[in-house]
């Protein structure tokens, strides 16, 4: 980070856009990481799975939301709600190669310098590219400029459910990092997300 010479104020969202797509172009199979890491200072564990939906069940929002639960941050009713979603991806949410992903790509990890957009303190791993972009639409917008960008023209069809479904596990991480003020936004994006496969 040293070595990055930030200029304030200047933004590229498209270059930051191409960017981005180019790094998900880097596919690869299993869904994971050879090693384990961190998302905040909440422990990730990356240990590789061949199906990106078993991935995001037996990884992701499950185990959080036992961590969640065990703290006393939201009941056991919540939690099934949670590992029911997560149980029920097969029926919309399509296998599909594993990219390299940023894994904890929020604004703030998003620097723009005089030589372009560089990324900082990833989490990362190999898995859906809509983490990234969904944790970059979480707490704001990267803008329209960068959706044309990255996507190239108009986002895919089911773009604002995975949207919902990758911002759970994040949502669900702040509630345990930083308590009860996230309650709320947990429990709306399940409800969104269980709206969705009635």
């Amino acid at each position: 980070m040293e070595a990055l010479e930030v200029a304030p104020g200047r933004r590229d969202p498209v270059t930051l856009g191409e960017g981005l797509r180019r790094l998900h172009e880097a596919t690869g199979e299993p869904h994971g990481w050879p090693r384990d890491n961190a998302c905040g200072r909440t422990p990730q564990p990356n240990a590789p799975l061949a199906d990106g939906r078993a991935f995001q069940r037996e990884r992701r929002p499950p185990p959080l939301a036992e961590a969640c639960h065990a703290k006393g941050l939201f009941d056991h009713r919540l939690r099934a709600r949670v590992e029911a979603i997560a149980h029920g991806l097969e029926t919309w949410l399509p296998d599909a190669p594993a990219c390299l992903v940023h894994g904890d790509l929020w604004s703030g990890n998003v620097l723009f310098t005089s030589s372009g957009p560089a990324l900082i303190d990833p989490a990362v791993y190999r898995h859906y590219p809509e983490v990234d972009l969904a944790m970059l639409t979480l707490f704001g917008s990267p803008g329209e400029a960068f959706l044309e960008a990255y996507w190239g023209g108009e986002p895919p069809v089911e773009w604002p459910r995975r949207e919902t479904l990758f911002q759970l596990y994040p949502l669900l991480n702040h509630l345990l990092l930083f308590g009860g003020g996230y309650r709320d936004a947990v429990e709306r994006a399940v409800s969104r997300l269980e709206a969705e496969t009635r």
